[in-house]
C-alpha cells in the first residue's frame, strides 16, 4: 500500500484532527490482511496520526491513536505486545513476579539485578523474550550499560520499573548512619539515576510509561522504619516531579504502594522457624478472605497492579500513587462503633 492510502487509513480509523509542526519521526505500521491498523511502533502506543505522507515511509507525526485491545478478526491481543521494558530488581520477588506477567502479555524484558545467579536464572526460565543485566542501582555507568544492552538486545525502551529496594527494620536511636545512607542509595537515588538514564531514550521511542514501586510505609508509617519509610516517601515526591517534567516528552510516572515485599526482601526480619511468604497478609483484616489466598498472589497483585501502569489501558495516569494494600491506608475500624462486624 503506498503511503497516501495507509495515511488515509490511520485518519478513517482514528477520527482525529491533524497536528500541525510536529517533528518528524520513523514510524512502523501494522496491518491485518484486510488492511486495518493492529498496531503502530516507533512512537508512544497511546495516539497516532500522520499529518503528511512523504513518500512510502516517512511520516510527520500529528497526534497518536490507541492500540486496539484485539485485532479486527476479534483475536485478543497481549496487554504489552511492542513494549520493551527494564524491570530492576527482577531476580526475585515482586520484580521476577513483575517480569514474568510483562513476558506473558507480550513484552520484552530485562531482568536487571544485582543478583547474578538468580537474575539470570529467572531470565533463562523466562526465555526468549527476556535477558539479564547486572545492574547496581547505585552506579550510573551500570545504568548506561544496561539502558545500552537493552537497545542492543530488544530496542529502545518504553517501560522503566524502579523495583529493586531495602529493607530495615530497627528502633530509630539503634539505627546506623551507615544503614541509612545504604537504604537511601538504593530505594531513592537508584529510581532517581534510573528515571535520568532512561528519559531520553524513552522520549526517542515515542514515550512510555515508568512505575516506581513505593509502599504504603510512604504513605502512612510503623515504628522501627526509621531508615526505611523515608526512602519510600522520597521516592513519591520523586515520582512527583518527574511526572511533571516528562509528561512533555510522552512519558507518564506513577507510583504503587503495595503493603508487602517479597520474602527475600523480609526473611531477615521475620522470627526463626516462619516462612516470610506466609506472613503478607497477617495484616489484610479489612477484607479478610484475603488472607486464605497463597503468599505468591498477594506479590503477583502487586505485579498485577504494574502491569496496567505500564500497559496503554492507563493513559491518564501520571503523577499518582496506585496502593495494593488490602485496605491498610483506608482507616481503621473502631470495635464499638457501628459497622464494626458485619454482623
Amino acid at each position: 500500500r503506498t503511503a497516501t492510502e495507509v495515511a488515509r487509513q490511520i485518519e478513517k480509523e482514528t477520527q482525529l484532527r491533524a497536528l500541525e509542526r510536529l517533528p518528524d519521526r520513523e514510524i512502523r505500521l501494522f496491518l491485518d490482511r484486510a488492511g486495518g491498523l493492529v498496531r503502530v511502533e516507533g512512537i508512544d502506543a497511546s495516539l497516532a496520526a500522520p499529518l503528511s505522507s512523504r513518500g512510502r515511509t516517512s511520516y510527520r507525526l500529528a497526534a497518536r491513536i490507541p492500540v486496539p485491545r484485539s485485532n479486527p478478526s476479534g483475536v485478543p491481543m497481549p496487554r504489552l505486545e511492542g513494549k520493551i521494558a527494564i524491570v530492576t530488581g527482577a531476580a526475585r520477588g515482586t520484580g521476577e513476579q513483575t517480569a514474568r506477567l510483562f513476558a506473558d502479555e507480550g513484552a520484552k524484558v530485562v531482568v536487571a539485578d544485582v543478583l547474578e545467579e538468580e537474575g539470570a536464572k529467572t531470565a533463562a526460565e523466562i526465555g526468549s523474550a527476556a535477558a539479564f543485566v547486572r545492574l547496581d542501582v547505585t552506579d550510573e555507568a551500570s545504568w548506561a550499560n544496561v539502558i545500552e544492552e537493552t537497545i542492543r538486545r530488544f530496542g529502545r525502551p518504553n517501560v522503566l520499573v524502579n523495583n529493586a529496594g531495602l529493607l530495615h527494620i530497627e528502633a530509630l536511636i539503634d539505627t546506623p548512619m551507615a544503614v541509612v545512607e545504604r537504604l537511601w542509595r538504593v530505594n531513592t537515588l537508584g529510581p532517581f539515576l534510573g528515571i535520568k538514564a532512561v528519559a531520553r531514550e524513552m522520549q526517542a521511542a515515542g514515550g512510555g510509561s515508568i512505575v516506581n514501586v513505593s509502599s504504603v510505609d510512604g504513605l502512612s508509617a510503623k515504628n522501627g522504619l526509621a531508615a526505611y519509610a523515608p526512602t519510600k516517601w522520597g521516592l513519591r515526591g520523586l515520582t512527583r516531579v518527574a511526572a511533571l517534567e516528562l509528561g512533555q516528552l510522552g512519558i507518564r510516572v506513577n507510583a504503587v504502594c503495595p503493603e508487602a515485599g517479597g520474602p527475600g526482601m523480609r526473611r531477615a526480619f521475620t522470627p526463626a522457624g516462619i516462612d516470610p511468604m506466609q506472613t503478607l497478609a497477617f495484616t489484610h483484616d479489612v477484607i479478610p478472605h484475603n488472607q486464605k489466598r497463597p503468599g505468591i498472589e498477594i506479590i503477583r497483585d502487586i505485579a498485577r497492579m504494574i502491569l496496567f501502569l505500564a500497559s496503554d489501558e492507563s493513559l491518564s495516569c501520571s503523577g499518582a500513587d496506585y496502593p495494593v494494600d488490602a485496605g491498610w491506608t483506608a482507616g481503621r475500624r473502631i470495635k464499638f462503633n457501628p459497622g464494626y462486624s458485619a454482623d
